[in-house]
């Protein structure tokens, strides 16, 4: 996709009401801050007009940032198009996530940095923004609950821990070639998974690849999980509170011991 169709995706009223606004934007206090902005990241060395015309307010067009980005990121961008997100802002989905959704539009970090939004402890919670959301889950009848199955899974577990080599999202879904996982190019498709998983399970078979990664513990969608959750839940719990109750009563006796021994002639 060329830059002058992706003007045209937008439309040409849209496009000239955000040229009449650039001049009141110029001056103002938030292009200060996205100039600090892009002075403090990855693409300091590019100018505001690198990626965005002259006289258009940055602020007001989010959806041309997979537009300007391929100037310089052409293999990404080419990925990106084709996935499945990419096909969805083509048709013009305000929804759908673009570049600047995942790795941000000025404050943009090198990804190996700690604080990039989509590093390896980061890149969880970034695709959280729309895998997480009830709303967006009802309206395109996809899986809910992203995020908190893969926190409760060993995976989200170790990554919360820092563990670097613990998979995020884009271990096993891929970052720009994201497909469906009906779709054969998708790193998820039944036929994919034994060689994605393998990346770090160099032993994996394919009843290693069966197993159900996002699982909710409820006794309609996992009752042995359910189950034994529950139980150990109650356990430890039960458990625990056991303990504080004997060092409690140890307690109480060494000090009844103590005084009585206070008492004596």
């Amino acid at each position: 996709m060329t830059k002058a169709k992706g003007l045209n995706w937008l439309g040409p009223a849209l496009v000239l009401a955000l040229a009449r606004t650039g001049a009141a934007a110029e001056q103002s206090p938030l292009r200060e801050q996205r100039v600090r902005e892009l002075r403090g990241s990855v693409h300091a060395r590019l100018a505001c007009t690198d990626c965005h015309p002259r006289g258009v307010d940055p602020v007001l067009r989010p959806q041309m940032e997979p537009v300007n980005c391929q100037a310089c990121h052409q293999p990404e961008a080419s990925i990106y198009w084709e996935s499945i997100h990419g096909k969805e802002a083509a048709r013009g989905n305000p929804d759908v996530p673009t570049c600047a959704s995942c790795h941000g539009s000025h404050a943009i970090a090198p990804v190996t940095a700690k604080e990039s939004r989509v590093s390896q402890g980061n890149l969880p919670q970034t695709c959280s923004t729309c895998h997480q959301s009830v709303t967006l889950s009802k309206k395109y009848g996809v899986p809910g609950e992203r995020y908190s199955t893969y926190l409760s899974s060993f995976h989200g577990t170790a990554n919360r821990f820092g563990q670097a080599f613990a998979a995020n999202c884009a271990s096993c879904h891929g970052a720009h070639n994201i497909f469906p996982q009906s779709d054969p190019r998708s790193t998820i498709n039944p036929a994919n998974l034994v060689r994605t998983c393998g990346q770090c399970h160099p032993n994996a078979g394919e009843n290693f690849a069966r197993g159900r990664v996002h699982v909710e513990a409820t006794p309609d969608n996992s009752l042995g999980v359910f189950v034994v959750r529950t139980f150990y839940y109650w356990f430890i719990g039960i458990l625990v509170s056991l303990f504080g109750i004997h060092i409690a009563l140890d307690l109480y006796g060494r000090a009844r011991r103590a005084g009585r021994s206070e008492g004596k002639p």
